[in-house]
């Protein structure tokens, strides 16, 4: 992950900047919240085999868009 930023709590990774591509987001969000997030939030996409990965690019990414997902995947990388 050359140029990716990993954003992290202790040794869970819930963001990472630049993966797959320079300018997209990745998150780590609980499984069981997925589809809800999904279904509120456009433009965002699943990664197929990675339950609770999900990815998009930054381009037109708003800051109340990407909220409820990052708070999520923070929650998610804090209960371990």
């Amino acid at each position: 992950m050359l140029g990716a930023w990993e954003y992290r709590v202790r040794d869970r990774a819930f963001a990472t900047r630049g993966w797959p591509q320079s300018e997209w987001l990745t998150l780590k969000v609980p499984a069981g919240d997925l589809a809800g997030l999904l279904a509120r939030e456009r433009g965002w996409q699943s990664l197929p085999g990675r339950p609770g990965v999900v990815l998009r690019p930054l381009g037109d990414l708003d800051e109340e868009g990407l909220r409820p997902l990052l708070r999520a995947a923070w929650k998610l990388a804090n209960e371990g």
